[in-house]
């Protein structure tokens, strides 16, 4: 569905005379990985997913070059923020968020040691706006320009639930709730699961002058927050 979705809008572009096509892609290509990957580090996708992004990546840089249009992948890391859906197996952050303050018990996938590059949601539309509008001689046309978009800095499950419960702790405390938030229960490791995966998104600054600005215990405050409300 990713590859076909994208293929109909490359060429819905090309019918409309659109010129410059930005494109969501993961940070996950580049595997398994310990320091922050740049963008030129070998794609290993390790899930279909990721493989379905690499696809597109391709056939956007068949389309950049065949027609000329400026074309950009976002690698994104892992993306959270308020109006996350919190329903399904994506998103961890939203569903951490929504079974604390449903004074569920969270369930944590194995040792809880895996790592990732967590990224404010906003910081990420911004990426998107600049990508899509800004006037810049380093996006050329006919050809696709790709570029990470996370902080560079890991977080573990773990780090990240106790985080999320110290912020639930307080709203549910400011509104008058004494909290009693069950530990986590860690359950079976889920097969697939990358251990590392960290982004080095310095080409975004040089290329687009963009960089990260909320930090994660902020954007996790402002999520919490939204959640609750």
């Amino acid at each position: 569905m990713n590859c076909i979705g994208l293929l109909n809008v490359l060429d819905a572009a090309l019918r409309s005379g659109c010129r410059r096509v930005v494109f969501a892609s993961t940070g996950g290509l580049c595997g398994e990985v310990t320091t922050p990957a740049p963008e030129a580090a070998p794609t290993r996708p390790a899930s279909p997913y990721g493989i379905s992004k690499w696809a597109g990546e391709r056939y956007l840089d068949f389309y950049a070059r065949e027609h000329g249009l400026t074309a950009v992948a976002l690698r994104y890391a892992n993306v959270y923020g308020p109006r996350q859906n919190p329903h399904g197996e994506a998103g961890v952050v939203a569903i951490f968020c929504r079974q604390l303050l449903a004074g569920e018990r969270v369930t944590i996938h194995g040792d809880g040691r895996h790592v990732r590059d967590y990224v404010y949601g906003p910081d990420v539309a911004r990426a998107n706006v600049i990508a899509l509008t800004a006037d810049l001689p380093t996006l050329p046309a006919g050809a696709l320009t790709t570029l990470n978009i996370g902080t560079g800095c890991g977080t573990d499950v773990n780090q990240l639930e106790a985080m999320i419960r110290r912020q639930v702790g307080a709203v549910l405390a400011a509104a008058g709730t004494p909290p009693a938030l069950a530990p986590p229960f860690h359950g079976p490791p889920r097969q697939g699961d990358l251990r590392s995966n960290l982004l080095d998104a310095s080409l975004a600054e040089r290329v687009l002058g963009w960089k990260p600005t909320t930090s994660l215990e902020d954007g996790l405050r402002a999520t919490v927050a939204w959640f609750a409300a």
